[in-house]
């Protein structure tokens, strides 16, 4: 859709026989005095107008055109002619002959002169016009865009075409199938929102026929209206109906691209084929204005585009270099300093942020607002991998976790107040480059674990050595008087080096002290830790108790506390009570104290002995023990060491009746509690229903 111009006023025609007022009285004169020498000879300005002429009786007339209208009138002595012209000044002229009467060849031949004079001014005028129209084609060609043209165009039909009193110039819109009002002069702005569709109305039918409309009166321009219209009717209503109407279209060999219309709203029939001629040669200009203007917005629009390109493809190189740079010193820094934190608080220096730091590997670079976080409360909190986070406890600080393969690797905190484009490109690159480096040096602790685990395969093959003491040491691990080992099991570790590294930086900060030994494999981590205060062993157990014992998928099995010569008993105890708990299909923790005769059943499968529970206890677990009171009954009476005052005391029942449930039980499943066997056998079975039977 084409834009249309605001005018804030209009062009009014200059009349143009004001140019040249004296042009036509003396060649008259001298006409009638060669013709009628005795006469006396009188010229003056006549009020007749030549389309009042034209709306009435056309009778009287002696000779009617398009540019005058010749009246010739004889009274007594006295020859009258009315010269009503359209373009120049209306003149009449008065010879009287003083009591002759006017002979009629000279009438005739005077009558004849006149007319060529006439046509001389008319030919005079026309060529004045046509030179205005050379002017105004001249200013449309040098106006190179849409909008420079429409301004020329409005202009110089006013300027060319005489009584025009108002113009609009129409675009077709090919999308819309409408002619779209881009430039108007004489009409209030609501008639922007006027647009017709081809055969509508006067402007419609020339565009669609291409051929010129001439309208000499109101009715005729009422009467042009083919189709009834709401937005016409309301337009009217603020904008007046014309007298005289001239439409044009706008053209050229290639395409017909709107037309041309000029108004006038106090005269009828002033457009005549001059006009027509003059507006059509004006509209030709016109539409190579329009299309050199068409090639000029289009060359334009490409220079645009290509300019647009190139300072894209500028900042583009820009952005690649800088991001080059950034690189190089990202990588000069990341060999230069060993620990990631140490990495990212030079980085920060750098770049002028404040980027505070937490990852996997147990790097962190934490101001005193940021103290009191840990990995653990940041990993639980809800996160778009591709966009930041408020942080819940401090709102000024957005937290951007770090991520691969749908794996937690880090966090940056940084304050929201200095994150504009700038700095959020700059710290996409260092999440990118941060990562890389985070699995740098996880593939480096997997080498270290490698070793670590031979290491252990080598104390538990040959016992414990001087010489494997001493590479304990190397690795971390000095052995005092005591010994704790721990071995944890996070149901959502699969494998991935990452993962158990994230657990062991976890224990090391929560649990564990520094004099602790980590390996991990098969899914489950090993913490070894020594001290020469049996205590300090015992508080780690506390504070895993107190951090993992109700924590969703955490199974961990504790060692006894030993002393360190039995580092290989200690390993043993906490796998032992591990499987002891994975058994059971429990969570939590076990001590290996705690485990009883369970730790003989561990090679067994738990479906093995849950087949072994149910194929002793099958009676009693059917239909003869709905309630499982037998059962219950069994285990308390065992529980208070066969105490029938005890037991019924505390399932508040009458002696008799535990007695009558006892010997039920008995019978049910052919075992007998005074056999030496068979106390054995119920024993066990109650003592493995209450951990292996859902």
């Amino acid at each position: 859709m084409y834009e249309h111009t605001q005018w804030l006023g209009y062009f009014m025609y200059d009349v143009t026989y004001d140019n040249f007022p004296n042009s036509l009285s003396p060649s008259l004169y001298e006409i009638a005095l060669r013709y009628f020498p005795l006469g006396d000879i009188r010229i003056e300005h006549s009020e007749l107008l030549y389309d009042e002429l034209m709306r009435g009786d056309r009778d009287g007339f002696s000779e009617q055109n398009e540019s005058y209208i010749l009246i010739k009138d004889i009274q007594h002595d006295c020859l009258i002619i009315d010269i009503v012209c359209l373009h120049i000044e209306s003149l009449r002229l008065s010879i009287t002959l003083n009591g002759r009467q006017a002979e009629e060849d000279a009438v005739d031949s005077c009558l004849n002169e006149i007319r060529i004079s006439l046509l001389k001014e008319a030919i005079r005028y026309q060529n004045q016009m046509f030179t205005k129209v050379s002017d105004n084609a001249w200013h449309l060609a040098s106006g190179l865009s849409h909008e420079i043209v429409t301004q020329h165009v409005i202009e110089g039909a006013l300027k060319t075409i005489a009584y025009s009193d108002a113009a609009i110039f129409r675009i077709y819109d090919e999308t819309n199938d409408i002619l779209v009002p881009v430039a108007m002069s004489g009409f209030n702005d609501n008639y922007y929102d006027y647009a017709v569709s081809p055969n509508e109305s006067a402007s419609g039918k020339v565009f669609k026929s291409q051929k010129t409309i001439i309208l000499h009166s109101r009715e005729e321009i009422l009467h042009s209206f083919t189709t009834t219209s709401p937005v016409r009717d309301e337009i009217l209503k603020s904008n007046p109906v014309a007298a005289s109407l001239l439409c044009v279209p706008v053209y050229d060999q290639q395409a017909c691209y709107g037309t041309l219309t000029i108004l006038s709203f106090s005269r009828q029939y002033v457009f005549n084929s001059l006009a027509q001629s003059l507006l059509e040669t004006f509209s030709s200009q016109v539409a190579l204005a329009w299309r050199n203007a068409r090639l000029y917005d289009e060359r334009t629009e490409s220079l645009r585009v290509v300019e647009q390109l190139r300072n894209q493809l500028q900042a583009q190189n820009l952005l690649l270099e800088s991001s080059v740079n950034l690189y190089n010193a990202m990588v000069s820094l990341s060999i230069k300093y060993n620990q990631l934190s140490e990495f990212i608080a030079t980085m920060s220096v750098m770049l002028s942020v404040d980027i505070n730091y937490l990852d996997v590997l147990g790097n962190q670079r934490l101001n005193e607002d940021m103290a009191f976080l840990t990995w653990r409360n940041l990993s639980q909190l809800k996160h778009n991998k591709d966009d930041f986070i408020s942080l819940p406890d401090d709102p000024r600080y957005g937290v951007f976790p770090l991520e691969s393969d749908g794996g937690l690797l880090a966090f940056f905190m940084i304050k929201k107040d200095v994150l504009n484009e700038s700095v959020l490109s700059i710290i996409a690159r260092l999440k990118e480059f941060v990562i890389m480096e985070i699995y740098k040096r996880a593939s480096s602790v997997t080498v270290e674990n490698k070793k670590t685990l031979s290491l252990i395969d080598s104390i538990r093959a040959g016992g414990l050595t001087p010489e494997l003491e001493m590479n304990l040491v190397r690795r971390g691990l000095s052995l005092h008087k005591y010994i704790l080992c721990v071995r944890l099991e996070p149901a959502w570790i699969d494998a991935e080096d990452i993962q158990y590294i994230a657990v062991i930086n976890a224990l090391g900060k929560d649990v564990f002290g520094k004099n602790t030994l980590y390996y991990f494999d098969a899914g489950s981590v090993t913490a070894l830790s020594s001290d020469s205060s049996e205590q300090k062993l015992q508080a780690i157990e506390n504070r895993l108790s107190a951090g993992y014992q109700q924590v969703t998928g955490y199974k961990a099995g504790l060692s006894s506390i030993l002393k360190s010569a039995e580092i290989v008993t200690a390993i043993k105890q906490s796998r032992i009570a591990l499987e002891v708990l994975k058994a059971r299909n429990r969570n939590g923790m076990m001590n290996f104290k705690h485990a009883g005769i369970d730790r003989l059943l561990v090679k067994h499968s738990s479906q093995e002995l849950k087949d072994f529970i149910t194929d002793t206890l099958a009676p009693v677990l059917g239909e003869n023990d709905k309630s499982g009171f037998l059962l219950t009954t069994l285990r308390c009476y065992l529980k208070n060491r066969q105490s029938a005052v005890n037991t019924a005391e505390e399932l508040n029942i009458h002696v008799n009746t535990l007695y009558k449930r006892i010997k039920k039980f008995e019978n049910l499943t052919n075992l007998n509690l005074s056999n030496s066997d068979d106390f054995l056998m119920i024993s066990l079975v109650c003592h493995m229903s209450q951990f292996y039977l859902d």
